[in-house]
């Protein structure tokens, strides 16, 4: 997790060192700690977030829409449908991430929010991501 925030944040070797270094007078982060592992991820975190690199992934994210009826997609699968976009996507930060995602769904089934669709959607969203996953490697 550490190594993908550092990517994520476009990170050099040099300042990655020397901040393990100012924090925690180590040169790797196999030295740090579980305690100072989480403390150096949580940092991370919230640098990558405020520069919208980072998509906050949670399992947690669309739960605040539940209950639901039967008929609409679930949480679950909604951060499935993100995931995915997160890999085709090549928008450089969250909001134009999400901003692209919406125009895809509502070009793929005509539905202008994330929050909208209903399980029906789904499979050919999904569908279609993959294709164009596929298409990409």
């Amino acid at each position: 997790m550490i190594h993908t925030l550092k990517s994520a944040l476009s990170m050099s070797d040099d300042r990655y060192r020397a901040m393990l270094w100012d924090n925690f007078a180590i040169n790797s982060s196999l030295d740090l700690s579980g305690f100072q592992a989480a403390q150096l991820i949580k940092f991370l975190k919230n640098q990558a977030l405020q520069a919208g690199v980072w998509l906050g992934k949670s399992k947690e994210k669309y739960n605040n829409l539940l209950p639901r009826s039967a008929l609409m997609a679930t949480p679950k699968q909604l951060r499935k449908i993100e995931a995915i976009w997160g890999d085709v996507s090549r928008a450089k930060t969250t909001k134009e991430r999400a901003q692209s995602l919406e125009k895809f769904i509502y070009r793929i089934v005509g539905i202008g929010k994330m929050e909208w669709l209903q399980k029906n959607h789904v499979n050919k969203i999904i569908k279609a991501l993959e294709t164009m996953k596929g298409n990409k490697s």
